[in-house]
Parts: C-alpha cells; sequence; structure tokens
C-alpha cells in the first residue's frame, strides 16, 4: 500500500497567550486584573521544509512510512502531537495530545522531529517568541471518507448539548469526550465539556478545558479563565492553610 494519501493534515496555531480570535494579525488580547486591551500583531510558525516540499504535508507525504501492519487495519482516527517553536528555529517539548496507534505515533513524532530548524519561529510584533504548534493527522487506512469522522462528532455533540442543558453533567462529559476524539480542534466541545466539568466540582478539569480552548486560538473560554484561575488559586491555597494546621 503506497504511503500517500493514507492521511490528511490539519495545523492548527496553538499559543502561550490567549487570543480572542483567530486571526493570525491584528489580535487583541485582555489583560487579567484590569479592563486595559493591548492589540499584537501575531505571526504563526510556519513550515519551510525543504526545496522539494511546499508543505508539511507534502513532507511528511513524502518520507513518512506507515509501519505494514498498521497498512493491514481498518483506521479512521485522528493524531494530535503538540510542540513548541523557539525563535532560533528549533522545536522542542513535543508531546502525543492524542494518539492512534504506538507504533504510527512514534513514526511521526520521529518524523516531526527532523524537522528541527525547518520552521520560521512565531512573531508576536515583529520580536520572534516561543510560541506552541499543534498538528493534526488523520490516519484512513479504511474504505471510509474522512467525513466520517466529523459526523460522529457532531452526533456526538449535539448529544451531549441536551445532557448539558439537562444537568446531566457526567453524561455529557462522556460524550462530549467522544466528539473531541473524532475531531480533536472542536473548541465548542472542549469549551462546553469544561463548563459540565466545572458544574460537577472538577475545577481542575475545567481549567484545563479552557486552557486548551485558548491554546486553540478560540475566544470562547476568554471570560473563564480568569475567574477558573482565581478559584483555583483560592482552593489550593485552603487546601496548603488546612495542611499546615493539620501539622
Amino acid at each position: 500500500m503506497k504511503t500517500r494519501n493514507l492521511f490528511s493534515t490539519v495545523c492548527l496555531l496553538a499559543m502561550t497567550l490567549t487570543a480572542i480570535s483567530q486571526t493570525p494579525a491584528s489580535v487583541t488580547f485582555s489583560l487579567a486584573g484590569n479592563n486595559e486591551t493591548v492589540k499584537s500583531d501575531i505571526v504563526q510558525p510556519e513550515f519551510t521544509g525543504l526545496e522539494e516540499c511546499e508543505d508539511l504535508k507534502e513532507f511528511l507525504d513524502k518520507h513518512l512510512r506507515i509501519p505494514k501492519h498498521v497498512q493491514n487495519w481498518e483506521i479512521l482516527a485522528p493524531l494530535v502531537i503538540r510542540f513548541k517553536v523557539l525563535p532560533n528555529r528549533d522545536i522542542s517539548d513535543f508531546q502525543v495530545v492524542q494518539g492512534i496507534v504506538p507504533d504510527f505515533d512514534e513514526a511521526v513524532l520521529e518524523l516531526m522531529k527532523s524537522t528541527n530548524g525547518m520552521w520560521n519561529p512565531g512573531m508576536i510584533n515583529d520580536h520572534p517568541v516561543p510560541m506552541e504548534k499543534e498538528v493534526t493527522f488523520i490516519l484512513n487506512t479504511s474504505n471510509k471518507d474522512v467525513i466520517e469522522l466529523y459526523k460522529s462528532a457532531q452526533w456526538d455533540k449535539n448529544r451531549a448539548d441536551k445532557l448539558l442543558k439537562e444537568g446531566k453533567y457526567h453524561r455529557a462529559i462522556k460524550f462530549y469526550s467522544r466528539s473531541i476524539e473524532s475531531v480533536p480542534s472542536c473548541d465548542q466541545s472542549i469549551f462546553r465539556r469544561g463548563l459540565a466539568k466545572y458544574y460537577t466540582g472538577d475545577v481542575e478539569g475545567a481549567l484545563n478545558d479552557f486552557e486548551r480552548v485558548s491554546d486553540l486560538g478560540s475566544h470562547l473560554a476568554d471570560q473563564m479563565l480568569p475567574k477558573l484561575n482565581e478559584v483555583a488559586d483560592y482552593i489550593n491555597n485552603e487546601l496548603l492553610a488546612n495542611s499546615i494546621n493539620f501539622k
């Protein structure tokens, strides 16, 4: 089986700052603790690659070797890898956010690591800064169309939305998680799962989801993050105080 066309690639910006919109330039940020805003020009990290490859997908098509036993399986699933692009064009801090098959995950991870030095760094106000990048690879060795993933994600999200409105938060979390497994970059599912977690008292889980929404460049969690951070700090302080008193 040929490697080409077995997967598609979706590149998503994952910034270390909380963006109001996904627009790559002139993004407005809210500063925690006051009502001021600052306008920043943002340039995303960009894959420069090699002369024979116009983009990251073409690079992967040419160089990725999918393990033979994986090629014989019926798979339609996303792999999500996150890493940091540094100002000197190096890449570091690789993390498999959502895996498929260990052998395939490792093959993609090693190939992505080989792109060290092939990235233009992210820029804020014309200054290169460390910036995270998230890439989703959709592996398709089945006879299904990739659109099936989006259909499945939408069905699970609709079911979760209904459960959230009914106050059935634990079941809503289950279906939101299934939706996210199909389409990892669905900011609405991640955000609403965060809400459901918050309603169950899982402040840390809610905060993690809201931070991920922000990493994806969505504005959905902008109002929630400062509040959740305050709640998390309060809880941590209370736990620390109780621990000290207990001793």
